[in-house]
């Protein structure tokens, strides 16, 4: 173990001369013997003792602690280490005498005490230092291969769907066309293909949302901003969406204060975050009732477009794992309608991608509102 060193630097903290028994010999860098974590504390000292005498305690390769002091003259700087303040005074003692050195170990030797509560104390922050060190190196790696493996899963998973997106809508058109022939077949064979059309067009749109995710997810979607009117957004959703409410016998109303403007966004994905709140509404809203599209001016200057429902509702608990990607927040559609658990986690990064946010206010038994701020930097002044 080292026992401590007493030597002799130049202005670049190189070895000039040692004194006595010690790890270093001249013409090697000081901080040779030194953990990596020390190295940069201690080449600061080095230059700050140029002003005035400096004291640290540093950790060196073979795990020892040192309680080290330097002092400067003339461009020469001597440095003493050793495991206690005892230690450090003996060193200097030893070079009293030198007439090179004497002056210097003088100064060094009257900011020493032998105070090994101190210097106890002193090593074991050292120690901590180190260890918290080492602990930040681990998780910077940590992280590095988190998002390596994160980047490997969203390319994955954009590779499996793309795959299987141009089977899927060929197998969707054929049964078009089978479906235009059928009136030959029997009831339960026209159910059958009926029924295929229906999960077919559901793998089909998990398909899309898979894509979506892993194209968000990898930052490769640029947003393609132009203006459009509010007006033209909600009635392109209300006939998107009128095939399903028209199953479930939900009415679709929108209302738009006066003074909402123009947006300045990308109308398709802006249209899409719409789209999959309103898919929602209908998924969890009661046949009969009513789901809103609504939208005014936010206070601060920007848009606020609201969805709401009147039906399943969620809880606290419930809301707070909404937006998590394949999620499942254990609330069951009206009609047993199935989705992928990604629709609300792509809602929730096309909307940041603009700058805005999503607000969510639910009761249980009573329904679900989802608001979409967007900043006014995506409004039309």
């Amino acid at each position: 173990m080292n026992t401590g060193f007493l030597v002799l630097c130049d202005a670049d903290g190189v070895v000039t001369t040692t004194f006595g028994e010690g790890p270093l010999v001249p013409g090697v860098p000081l901080w040779t013997g030194v953990a990596h974590d020390s190295r940069e504390r201690l080449v600061q000292i080095l230059r700050d003792a140029r002003e005035t005498e400096q004291h640290t305690i540093l950790q060196m390769r073979d795990g020892t602690t040192l309680d080290l002091h330097c002092a400067e003259e003339e461009g020469r700087l001597l440095v003493v280490a050793a495991a206690t303040a005892a230690g450090i005074l003996s060193r200097c003692e030893s070079v009293f005498d030198d007439p090179r050195v004497g002056g210097l170990a003088r100064r060094l030797a009257a900011r020493s005490r032998p105070d090994e509560l101190s210097l106890d104390i002193w090593s074991e922050l050292a120690r901590l230092n180190n260890d918290l060190s080492t602990a930040q190196r681990q998780l910077a790696k940590s992280n590095a291969e988190l998002r390596w493996l994160n980047e490997q899963k969203n390319e994955l998973l954009g590779m499996a769907a793309h795959d299987l997106r141009n089977p899927l809508a060929a197998v969707l058109a054929y049964l078009y066309f089978v479906s235009l022939d059928a009136a030959g077949l029997g009831p339960e064979q026209q159910r059958m293909i009926g029924r295929i059309q229906s999960n077919v067009q559901v793998m089909l749109a998990i398909v899309e949302d898979v894509l979506d995710f892993s194209a968000i997810e990898s930052g490769t979607v640029r947003l393609e901003m132009t203006t459009f009117t509010v007006a033209e957004l909600f009635a392109e959703i209300a006939a998107t969406s009128g095939p399903l409410a028209e199953r479930k016998n939900i009415h679709i109303l929108s209302t738009i204060e006066e003074g909402v403007g123009p947006l300045v966004a990308d109308r398709r994905k802006i249209t899409q975050v719409l789209d999959n709140l309103v898919t929602n509404a209908l998924k969890f809203s009661h046949p009969g009732s009513t789901v809103t599209l609504a939208a005014r001016t936010d206070p601060e200057g920007g848009s606020r477009m609201a969805v709401s429902d009147q039906g399943v509702g969620m809880s606290p608990e419930q809301i707070a794992r909404l937006f998590q990607p394949f999620g499942r927040v254990g609330v069951a559609a009206t009609a047993g309608e199935k989705g992928t658990g990604l629709g609300l986690a792509i809602v929730k990064r096309i909307v940041e991608a603009h700058h805005g946010h999503v607000e969510v206010q639910s009761v249980p038994g009573q329904g679900t509102s989802f608001t979409v701020v967007l900043p006014a930097a995506a409004q039309k002044e």
